[in-house]
């Protein structure tokens, strides 16, 4: 394994337990395209320069940086009504979902969609 794979590796550990984001190991565009304007402000060369410096630097703010760098935009799907996504509702014809159906991180119950945000 080289040394860039042992950081993407690295990474993904880290994103897991920061905010529970299962990375997959193909995901080093996103990765990238997501942190390099950050990196490049913060003077961080490598994935595990910045892992080691938000280990190091606890209180730096730039965990929280980082998980919002990559979490932003991933529950843009579900902003909009449900009849511009096509989800048709129970009382209007629609498949009364199971209680427990979880579709796209969104619990959906009764014909209903709850959504979670977590800060930490």
């Amino acid at each position: 394994m080289s040394t860039g794979n042992l950081d993407f590796e690295q990474f993904r550990v880290f994103l897991e337990k920061a905010c529970g984001i299962l990375l997959g190991e193909n995901k080093q565009y996103l990765v990238s395209s997501r942190l390099n304007k950050l990196m490049e402000q913060q003077g961080i060369k490598s994935l595990g320069e910045l892992v080691q410096r938000i280990q190091t630097q606890p209180r730096s703010g730039l965990r929280e940086m980082v998980v919002d760098a990559m979490t932003t935009n991933e529950t843009l799907w579900f902003r909009g009504s449900l009849e511009e996504q096509g989800v048709a509702r129970s009382d209007q014809g629609g498949p009364r979902p199971a209680l427990a159906d979880l579709v796209g991180g969104v619990l959906v119950g009764s014909g209903t969609v709850f959504a979670v945000d977590v800060d930490r």
